[in-house]
């Protein structure tokens, strides 16, 4: 029985807001290594590879990060995804994508390794009848991406925060 709502997805606003606070944190726009290396006016082509089997979650990520950016092909959260396929194929300004990239990588690598083991678990519990729950104690700042990331696995959300249940 399912007592709590379900992150089912990841709202494209506050996955932009969270982006451009993770984003000012890690000072993109003073990227020196980029702005060294690279040519603002460069477009070039970006592909997202799975590096094992894997649960993919974060496609809203991949979106609202770039969203200057034309997105390809992209896959769809809870996708099975074999080592060495895609999961986003993008274009766009060379700096505008290096800038951002490993803090998208990072978020990506996190959600879809929760995913995957999420629904490895899911597959031992969910024959015998045993629901697979989270809980809240998640990383801090990352509560609605984590749990999202269980439920696109095929875990079930408990509470959210310390006032919806004893």
């Amino acid at each position: 029985m399912i007592r709590h709502k379900q992150q089912s997805t990841l709202d494209p606003k506050y996955v932009k807001e969270k982006l451009e606070s993770f984003f000012k944190e890690d000072n993109i726009e003073k990227d020196i290594t980029t702005k060294a290396t690279q040519k603002s006016s460069t477009t070039v082509q970006a592909f997202f590879i799975a590096k094992e089997d894997l649960i993919f979650a974060g496609k809203e990520i991949i979106i609202q990060a770039f969203n200057g950016c034309s997105i390809n092909q992209i896959q769809e959260d809870g996708e099975q995804i074999k080592k060495g396929e895609p999961l986003a194929m993008l274009s766009g300004p060379i700096n505008n994508i290096l800038k951002k990239e490993r803090v998208v990588l990072n978020l990506l690598q996190r959600l879809s390794g929760i995913a995957s083991a999420t629904q490895e678990l899911a597959k031992i519990t969910g024959p015998l009848n045993i629901q697979l729950l989270d809980t809240r104690k998640t990383t801090p700042g990352l509560r609605a991406f984590e749990k999202f990331a269980v439920f696109v696995g095929g875990g079930t959300n408990h509470r959210f925060s310390l006032k919806d249940s004893v």
